[in-house]
């Protein structure tokens, strides 16, 4: 290397050895010194090309502007760099001043890189180690996050299903008190369990789960409830009888989170069961009854299913504490005693009592009770009405509405508009679900309020003469009476009804003809019309039946 060549770069060779990405030492020249040409490179025009002394410099070459002269620099207070309004010329080279990049031999017809891209690829080549370091421990962390997240869901799961709830609703269920004893499936019921209800058949276990997601079987009238909440422990059995009684049983125990949780899924239950109708299930009230010294709460009904061969369910619902429990026994032709079942679920539900702090001995009582009350109140609900054609038919009620018109004619009195009652009101309720139903047939029910029951009784006794007398007065009518029906209602209230069917010929050809009841409870009167046609009626059982819920149910007024 020559003396003149001291500060040019130096153009590396090729070498033998392969290229490493280790970083070039090479001292650069001062970054004050010129660059020097060499003897071999032309000289530098010290003018543009085809420019001209005096020609202004900061014009692109070549132009019109170039061939002008150099403008003078104005100046302020006698200082020419205070009166410059431009900075000067920025040149397109590096705006270091130092030698040019360095470029590889191999590749010398490559563009020249500018300093500051070299400087950020040689600045990753000295950290290529420390970036790699950062990099895996990163992922390291990432995969040590996810393992922990997987492990901590694996333990809750497998807890078991006392520990976490799995709820498909948006609310969610606290975890129950770690003091509450857990259920297990030794508290449900076995076929020693059943002796109480049948001693000749032999019981036989048809399933066990311990799960929501795996039960197999819904009690009646349960198929669509809905709750926010979910059980923490879930068990269910069904069992079963060779018989041709189709003698069954499903109990399922059910521990809930807190004892609101439990309480709303018993309100729920409670509210389905005391009208099946409601829930698209044609199951009619057969009775119930109180059931006492068993648990915190009991709740017992007896439904049927009017089918060929009439299909009974009896229910108990008990709840103690956040653990609740049911027992349903099916039976056909004939309903299964309340008291043998309450008997059946002594053992389970004196194990659930002692699970939940209570230690009193569990000895069942049962005595006759009242149906319950649903909305709306004192009046007549479609599970209150039976099939007339078994095995089809599905009733509906609408709500009550002012009386307007409303009779057979054989009541010799304007029932809109009759003194004596503060209040009228009527609801219809029609079946569907039945191909063979006829077009005018349907039951209305009329309710008249009295301000006292000795007012109620004069209304009451004149319509019952009135329609017993009809055929005396009316042409072409006859009416014939069955027996009085008595019932007794809420806090003991009494009532009685008269049940009447009525005939009436309207033309030539054509005859109407109704089902009557009048029943009487306290300060209100209740009178059942049913329009019917043909066969298409009521038996007199059923009849009678109907005006004892309708006695019931005028107790329920609120």
């Amino acid at each position: 290397m020559s003396d003149g060549e001291e500060t040019r770069p130096r153009r590396a060779q090729a070498s033998d050895k392969p290229e490493t990405d280790e970083i070039d030492d090479t001292a650069a020249a001062s970054p004050g010194s010129p660059r020097r040409s060499s003897p071999d490179e032309p000289a530098l025009d010290p003018e543009p090309d085809g420019g001209e002394p005096g020609s202004n410099p900061f014009a692109r070459p070549g132009s019109d502007s170039a061939r002008m002269p150099t403008p003078e620099s104005p100046t302020r207070g006698g200082d020419p760099l205070e009166a410059t309004p431009i900075p000067a010329p920025v040149l397109p080279s590096s705006a270091f001043q130092g030698p040019a990049p360095r470029r590889s031999a191999l590749s010398s017809t490559s563009p020249v890189e500018s300093d500051s891209a070299s400087q950020q690829w040689q600045w990753v080549a000295a950290h290529r180690n420390r970036l790699v370091v950062w990099a895996a421990g990163g992922l390291a962390i990432a995969l040590a996050l996810a393992l922990i997240s997987f492990f901590i869901a694996r333990s809750i799961r497998d807890a078991g299903p006392g520990a976490v709830s799995p709820s498909a609703s948006a609310t969610a269920t606290p975890s129950p008190s770690a003091s509450a004893t857990p259920i297990t499936d030794a508290d449900l019921v076995e076929p020693a369990d059943l002796a109480a209800i049948s001693t000749v058949s032999s019981w036989s276990e048809v399933s066990t789960t311990d799960s929501v997601a795996d039960h197999q079987s819904f009690a009646t009238c349960l198929s669509t409830v809905s709750v926010d909440v979910n059980p923490v422990q879930s068990f269910q059995r069904s069992l079963a009888t060779g018989g041709d009684d189709k003698l069954a049983t499903l109990h399922q125990i059910d521990a809930y989170a807190d004892e609101d949780a439990a309480t709303s899924v018993m309100d729920a239950r409670t509210t389905a069961l005391s009208n099946c109708a409601a829930v698209l299930v044609q199951a009619r009230i057969v009775g119930a009854s109180n059931v006492t010294g068993f648990a915190d709460r009991t709740f017992q009904i007896d439904l049927v299913a009017d089918d060929e061969t009439p299909d009974y369910r009896t229910l108990l619902l008990t709840q103690e504490g956040r653990t609740l429990q049911l027992l349903e026994v099916r039976r056909l032709d004939d309903a299964v005693p309340a008291e043998d079942v309450a008997t059946a679920l002594t053992r389970p539900q004196q194990a659930i009592n002692e699970a939940a702090g209570a230690d009193e001995q569990v000895d069942p009582v049962v005595t006759p009770g009242v149906v319950p009350a649903v909305e709306p109140y004192g009046w007549l609900i479609a599970s209150d009405l039976p099939r007339v054609r078994a095995g089809a038919g599905l009733w509906s009620a609408s709500e009550p509405q002012a009386l307007t018109t409303f009779g057979t004619g054989c009541e010799n009195m304007t029932l809109s508009s009759e003194a004596g009652p503060t209040q009228r009101q009527v609801a219809r309720y029609q079946i569907a679900q039945d191909d063979e139903t006829p077009a005018l047939f349907g039951l209305d029910q009329a309710v008249f309020t009295f301000d006292d029951k000795e007012t109620a009784a004069t209304f009451v006794t004149k319509l019952g003469g009135n329609l017993a007398n009809c055929k005396a007065r009316v042409p072409g009518s006859d009416v014939s009476e069955a027996d009085a029906v008595a019932s007794v209602g809420v806090d003991g209230q009494k009532g009685s009804s008269r049940i009447f069917t009525i005939t009436r010929q309207q033309s030539n050809d054509t005859r109407s003809a109704w089902q009557a009841i009048i029943t009487v409870v306290g300060e209100r009167v209740s009178y059942t019309l049913v329009s019917v046609e043909g066969g298409y009626q009521f038996k007199a059982a059923q009849l009678s039946t109907l005006a004892e819920r309708v006695g019931v149910r005028l107790t329920q007024f609120e």
